[in-house]
């Protein structure tokens, strides 16, 4: 069935159905996009809200090999 449903529509369908997705109005990206952190983020065009970033813990020991 996904693939019958997938088949049947065009990369534009998906690309509208995406747009019309709501976006969260009352919460903010300080944090994320602050210029101490900006160079962090993983992605340039996407970025955690303040509410649900992961705090991480700076590694003081270098435990790689």
């Amino acid at each position: 069935r996904l693939q019958e449903f997938l088949r049947s529509h065009d990369n534009s369908y998906f690309e509208e159905q995406f747009k019309i997705i709501p976006r969260p109005t009352n919460v903010t990206q300080h944090v994320g996009i602050s210029i101490e952190n900006i160079q962090k983020n993983r992605y340039k065009d996407i970025c955690t809200y303040d509410h649900s970033r992961v705090l991480l813990d700076i590694n003081t020991h270098n435990n790689e090999g």
